[in-house]
């Protein structure tokens, strides 16, 4: 998950820890729930499925 957190497609900040979780969600094809408005732009380019908390 460390390589995927480096290699994400997209623009997206370069908060480790956001990365780590997003790389996470997405090899294990979860959904993420969270209130980060970061997180939910990034969601907007396509790259995970993100639920509004």
């Amino acid at each position: 998950m460390q390589i995927e957190s480096t290699m994400l497609p997209g623009v997206l900040h370069a908060d480790p820890a956001d990365r780590l979780i997003i790389a996470t969600a997405r090899i294990k094809k979860y959904s993420l729930v969270t209130r980060d408005e970061k997180i939910q732009k990034y969601s907007q380019q396509g790259h995970l499925t993100v639920v509004k908390a």
